[in-house]
């Protein structure tokens, strides 16, 4: 939203060199640095969830497991190698001022490599949840302990398992949708 309110500002306030306002001078260029901007944000979370993922991955513990999930996520995971390496296109081509399609382009597929990030860290996060026996894994829907309130039917078997860490609603939610 923020992103948006900015380039809209921008773009509707341009004034050309000689004070007169213009209705395409400089646009494009102000267009084009908000979208680098984007780029840099998305290089940084493109970082972090990478960062996460690979600790889950080296939390797993059981060798017969890490290793399999670790080459996987290796091999078809966008790298923050790659990563950079569109960033570093990007700029030349932003510099250079000459291809601003191609800047556009290029910064449309690095937020689609993120989304893959993203969908890697949330595989990984969800298998990790399964294979942890310490967390209490309650299914929704049927005669489950959940409602879609967020409040417990039988407070009884809530204090039959304090030893267990529960989800989240959300994430509960998300976990059967998955499994179905």
């Amino acid at each position: 939203m923020y992103l948006h309110r900015m380039i809209s500002v921008d773009l509707n306030s341009v004034i050309n060199k000689t004070g007169v306002r213009d209705s395409s001078y400089g646009k494009e260029k102000t267009l084009l640095a908000s979208v680098v901007q984007l780029a840099i944000s998305v290089l940084s979370m493109s970082e972090i969830s990478l960062g996460q993922t690979k600790a889950v991955i080296a939390l797993l513990g059981n060798e017969k497991l890490h290793k399999p999930i670790k080459e996987e996520f290796e091999k078809r995971c966008p790298s923050l190698n790659m990563m950079n390496a569109e960033l570093r296109f990007i700029f030349e081509k932003f510099a250079s001022g000459s291809d601003s399609v191609a800047v556009l382009h290029n910064v449309n597929e690095l937020v689609k490599k993120f989304g893959k990030i993203l969908s890697w860290e949330m595989v990984i996060s969800l298998y990790a949840i399964d294979m942890d026996d310490s967390i209490d894994k309650q299914e929704v829907g049927g005669g489950n302990n959940i409602n879609y309130g967020g409040e417990n039917k039988k407070d009884e078997k809530k204090c039959e398992k304090k030893n267990k860490k529960t989800l989240g609603r959300g994430t509960t939610i998300v976990r059967q949708i998955l499994i179905d």
